[in-house]
């Protein structure tokens, strides 16, 4: 496959017709969960329903949280919970997946459960009563822990991950030392990256996130993608909060949300992140558009990612199961 094309093996058409799919809840197996003669899904899209019941939809196929989550675990959860703005701004986790979440961790055994970040302009809030995102109520509220990491340089560790510029990246040590690990990003488009889902998500476990844009757009694609593949082996699960498809996001700038009531399931993150940016009806291998200059992404990090080997995002490779809630 060529980089920033879709390819002989999946073609424009079949693209359109998949995004097609997602937008109009086309379903691929109902009930039973049966996908590709009963394999297990690299990944599962869930519509519909209340939050609880699209979570527990959205990890059934693979067996439920039961599955990646043991009695007696110690679980962190990585939302996305940077910004210091309302659930309605779209740049945060849903504070109703929080919830659903944690109480699901709880039901599973877990010892406990901790929710990580490294915060923006939200981080003298995170943590308090004060928290406009919602999520530290939510996560206090059943029974979750909170670390915020921004300032304490005691809560990060290195670890390689040989990306342009940075050999190495310390990185949230909670992550590392951790039994079970969810990231759980907010689907987003962003200004300078895109889009928003798991691999950027990860930016928030990292000490310095500002160093990781020096030198320009390509760098720092690069690096999310490296940051990623370093951390995936930390990384149980992904669940892409796309509870709206969130448009024209940009922190302190409203954005256009569009009610999706979608939740995407997946272990490995170039997988997941290539059916997420399908809700935006663009392509995973594509020349994404930076909203900074406005200028074709060259190689965004789903591609990026992709051409390294670290995950299939030609979709014709991912075995995707969509179900109706």
């Amino acid at each position: 496959m060529r980089h920033g094309k879709l390819g002989a093996s999946f073609s424009r058409r079949e693209f359109l017709r998949l995004t097609a799919g997602l937008a109009a809840g086309v379903l691929v197996g109902r009930g039973g969960f049966a996908a590709n003669g009963g394999e297990t899904p690299d990944v599962v899209l869930a519509r519909g329903g209340d939050m609880e019941a699209r979570l527990s939809a959205v990890l059934r196929p693979f067996g439920g949280l039961a599955a990646f989550v043991k009695k007696g675990d110690r679980a962190v959860i990585k939302p996305n919970a940077a910004f210091a703005e309302t659930p309605e701004a779209g740049g945060n986790t849903t504070p109703e997946l929080i919830t659903a979440l944690v109480r699901a961790c709880w039901q599973a055994g877990v010892a406990s459960v901790t929710l990580v970040e490294h915060c923006l302009s939200n981080h003298e809030l995170f943590g308090t009563d004060d928290d406009p995102s919602g999520i530290t109520q939510a996560a206090k509220a059943a029974g979750a822990s909170i670390l915020a990491t921004r300032g304490v340089p005691e809560a990060y560790r290195p670890i390689r991950v040989g990306a342009p510029g940075m050999d190495e990246m310390p990185v949230t040590a909670a992550i590392l030392d951790a039994d079970v690990v969810i990231n759980l990003p907010r689907l987003k488009s962003h200004p300078g990256t895109g889009y928003t889902v798991s691999m950027k998500n990860l930016m928030g476990a990292v000490a310095n996130p500002g160093a990781m844009h020096e030198g320009g757009v390509e760098p720092l694609c690069q690096r999310i993608a490296c940051l990623a593949h370093g951390l995936q082996p930390h990384i149980s699960l992904n669940i892409v909060d796309a509870t709206h498809v969130v448009r024209d996001w940009a922190a302190g700038r409203p954005a256009t949300l569009t009610r999706a009531d979608t939740l995407i399931a997946g272990v490995n993150m170039v997988s997941v992140d290539a059916v997420g940016v399908t809700l935006f009806d663009d392509d995973p291998l594509g020349h994404w558009i930076c909203g900074w200059n406005g200028n074709p992404i060259q190689e965004q990090y789903i591609a990026y990612a992709h051409r390294m080997g670290w995950g299939p995002a030609d979709l014709s490779s991912v075995r995707l199961l969509r179900v109706d809630v």
